[in-house]
């Protein structure tokens, strides 16, 4: 049981991790203007918030690159049961967090969504966390 839910943390964090490579990559192109490519990658409607996240926030996507790096780190640790992974995890979680909160419009729903979120990321950490060098 506990190893398997290492194992669903792990596939978590490497799945946030891709995505949010992929939205630093959007980052890139939107702070590039490369707009028309990025109408082509994402379409229109996620283009657009791309570019305003962009104006409002420049550097968000260096922030989704460090997050998806502690993502990163999170997983090799976890993998190797090591607790480290634990720390990463909870930093790469609170950056994007944090980044989520100053994006929205509806900051009670962003709130609520990003707890959910948490809770599902972080609440399995707890169980195995005495199993963990």
């Amino acid at each position: 049981m506990q190893s398997a839910l290492v194992r669903l943390v792990v596939l978590q964090f490497a799945v946030y991790m891709v995505l949010a490579s992929v939205a630093f990559f959007a980052w890139a192109m939107a702070f590039s203007d490369s707009l028309s490519v990025l109408e082509v990658v994402f379409g229109r409607y996620l283009s657009g918030h791309l570019v305003r996240w962009t104006v409002r926030l420049p550097l968000w996507g260096v922030f989704m690159l460090i997050s998806a790096v502690l993502a990163f780190g999170a997983a090799w640790f976890l993998r190797k049961l090591r607790r480290e992974g634990i720390y990463l995890g909870v930093g790469s979680f609170l950056i994007a967090f944090a980044a989520n909160i100053f994006f929205a419009q509806n900051v009670v729903v962003h709130v609520l969504v990003g707890a959910v979120i948490g809770w599902v990321l972080l609440a399995p950490l707890v169980v195995v966390w005495k199993n963990l060098d």
